[in-house]
């Protein structure tokens, strides 16, 4: 009878994680129709860019639930904080990874989905279980706005972020600067050459057979750093993809645009006229977003 009730137990909690999952993955469906236009596509960008270490569906489901959040963390990690998670505040539902335990030859068979904890890639020669990713759950985080200070715990530290941006044009341009060195040398570790030429009508282009990208020549410091940045991504996200057909396109170019958007968010830098103007192309279509 005992067992019974276990398996029972079991099978009504494996259930019940089901439709957490199913209501999760509604919610990011229903939310990916709110940000079709440009002015909405272009907020969530600036909000992801504020929590890059999230995944793109949990900086989403964040950004649907609480879109004024500036920082998350679980009711004890705030506790641990020094933060108090105020009474009959609702969590805010985000994915996490399930994992299982197998013995090594199961491990090899998983293929991809292993994860060995120090080392991802290979088997552990110890014969000890390795953990795979076996699945998804639901669980709750709360927003630093959703807390208050604990009496007598020291301040909550500031959140890492890069040095601000001076004020003016003069600002803008020594951070985009800084930026582009930074990414040149993440190009050359990638031993691709970066070329300023004449691109007529173009801003810039990615050759993914050649490993060259090729600027055009003259632009302003923020828009060149702005495209090296966009065709970087090409470089990083699509290098491996063939083929193209006009709405594969349109999603390559969303999604370089996209997060070349959110980066230079993350370092203070607004590139809204010239990013927007581009992404406008193909906003409302669901497929591409």
């Amino acid at each position: 009878m005992t067992k019974k009730r276990t398996k029972a137990a079991s099978e009504r909690r494996e259930a019940e994680r089901r439709t957490k999952v199913a209501r999760a993955v509604e919610l990011l469906e229903e939310g990916v129709s709110g940000i079709l236009d440009s002015e909405n596509f272009r907020d969530y960008l600036r909000f992801m860019a504020a929590f890059h270490r999230y995944s793109p569906n949990n900086s989403l489901l964040i950004y649907l639930q609480r879109p004024d959040a500036t920082r998350v963390a679980g009711y004890k990690r705030w506790q641990e904080l020094g933060r108090q998670v105020r009474r009959d505040e609702e969590g805010l539902r985000i994915f996490a990874p399930r994992f299982r335990k197998v013995e090594p030859d199961e491990r090899r068979e998983a293929g991809a989905q292993a994860e060995i904890e120090g080392n991802a890639g290979e088997a552990r020669e110890d014969g000890e279980k390795a953990r795979i990713l076996s699945g998804f759950k639901v669980v709750k985080v709360f927003a630093l706005e959703q807390t208050d200070p604990i009496p007598g715990a020291p301040p909550l530290p500031e959140a890492p972020r890069p040095g601000a941006v001076d004020s003016g044009r003069a600002g803008e341009v020594a951070a985009a600067a800084r930026l582009e060195t930074g990414l040149k040398g993440l190009l050359a570790a990638e031993r691709v050459r970066v070329l300023e030429e004449d691109l007529h009508g173009r801003y810039g282009q990615y050759d993914r057979r050649k490993k060259e990208i090729s600027l055009r020549r003259g632009m302003p410091p923020v828009e060149r750093t702005s495209t090296l940045c966009h065709e970087a991504i090409h470089h990083l996200l699509h290098a491996e993809r063939s083929g193209a057909t006009e709405d594969k396109k349109g999603t390559r170019e969303v999604e370089a645009e996209g997060a070349a958007f959110a980066v230079f968010s993350y370092f203070g830098l607004d590139t809204s006229a010239f990013s927007f103007a581009y992404v406008a192309n193909f906003a409302g279509r669901t497929e591409v977003l």
